[in-house]
């Protein structure tokens, strides 16, 4: 009861204090691999090529073998490493995949450079594709980056835009340069250009 009070108090402290109107600080992605193009078509340019270029495997019947040898304390520690390993090797095969998935999806726009020519694609799409759960998939690129092929760092989720966030850009695109246009006739704007019905 103590520790609730002593957490309650130091709550309401901080909402009443001077600093916590400080913006938070800004998130930290780290880039993972960078986009070029090649031959016309977007490719992945890795940064340290030694993380992805081998595949760890365990070789179970080895790993029987040592562990007859062994006593039971020194098992489990080899397994608690074993499992790390299967770990580490799963994230890195399931980033590859979600980096092809975004090169093949986007290539119009990876090639171009035009935002116009981003596609729709959900992190649930993703994840469906290449076998892994939404909740995975959104882990693992949150706090990932790629540099495309004109220089710019980007979040990864920016390669994933949904379809309501693509058409919101458009509106804004053509609101803020046809200010004159009314709602309706944004409206109208946006279906003969995009398709698009609000």
């Amino acid at each position: 009861q103590r520790l609730r009070e002593l957490v309650d108090r130091l709550y309401v402290q901080a909402e009443f204090d001077d600093s916590s109107s400080q913006p938070p600080p800004a998130r930290v992605c780290s880039v993972v691999a960078g986009i070029e193009i090649e031959h016309g078509r977007p490719v992945l340019a890795f940064f340290s090529r030694d993380i992805w270029k081998g595949r760890y495997e365990i070789d179970s019947s080895k790993r029987t073998a040592l562990a007859a040898a062994l006593p039971p304390r020194q098992v489990q520690e080899i397994d608690r490493l074993l499992f790390r390993v299967e770990c580490v090797e799963r994230r890195k095969s399931t980033l590859y995949l979600v980096l092809e998935a975004l090169l093949a999806t986007q290539e119009d726009y990876l090639v171009t450079g035009d935002p116009e020519k981003r596609l729709p694609l959900t992190q649930r799409a993703v994840a469906a594709k290449i076998g892994v759960a939404p909740s995975v998939l959104n882990s693992l690129v949150s706090s990932k980056a790629i540099r495309l092929p004109w220089g710019l760092e980007t979040p990864m989720k920016t390669l994933m835009p949904s379809a309501k966030s693509l058409l919101l850009g458009r509106l804004y695109d053509l609101a803020m340069g046809k200010p004159e246009l009314s709602d309706l006739s944004l409206g109208r704007e946006l279906n003969r250009l995009y398709g698009a019905r609000v």
